[in-house]
């Protein structure tokens, strides 16, 4: 056993701390995911937000649970997008 530990030893620590690491960043990306999704379901007429491709509006419209309608530019252009596409709400 002492044999064992000699020659493994460094690598099973390395490879225990890999499993760990990988179970943090896990619980870290599904906890940002979770938070994503409830602000992209909690959106209200009147929010702002910038989507992922970089427009930035204000929500128009939010009746369907799919999708959602936002306003922008000072020509009030309206263009409806996925909610998986919105990537953060603004403060303002």
């Amino acid at each position: 056993m002492a044999e064992f530990l000699t020659s493994y030893g460094p690598m099973l620590l390395i490879l225990v701390v890999m499993i760990g690491f990988t179970v943090v960043m896990s619980k870290k990306d599904k906890k940002r995911q979770q938070e994503r999704q409830n602000m992209q379901n909690n959106l209200e007429v009147g929010d702002t937000v910038l989507m992922e491709c970089g427009i930035v509006g204000k929500v128009v419209s939010t009746k369907d649970l799919e999708t959602i309608v936002i306003e922008t530019g000072s020509d009030k252009t309206k263009l409806r997008f996925k909610r998986w596409a919105i990537a953060s709400k603004i403060d303002e």
